[in-house]
């Protein structure tokens, strides 16, 4: 088990991995159903191995990365 850690904006982790798997996911009149996300927390970088889910306009998969500080 690794601490992922946000403090003043940075991401302050060595390399920890993240999954989930949400029914439904519902903010304020947005709704998501079947989220599933695999990520990987590398220093500064989120890197979104999967996302993906169902919404009102179809389908979604994403793979990016973030880079928190830039």
């Amino acid at each position: 088990m690794a601490d992922i850690v946000l403090s003043a904006g940075n991401w302050n982790s060595t390399s920890t991995k993240l999954s989930l798997n949400v029914d439904e996911l519902v903010y304020k009149n947005q709704q998501i159903s079947q989220l599933m996300a695999d990520m990987t927390f590398t220093n500064d970088i989120l890197h979104f191995n999967r996302l993906a889910g169902y919404c009102d306009k179809g389908l979604f998969n994403i793979e990016a990365n973030w880079h928190t500080k830039q």
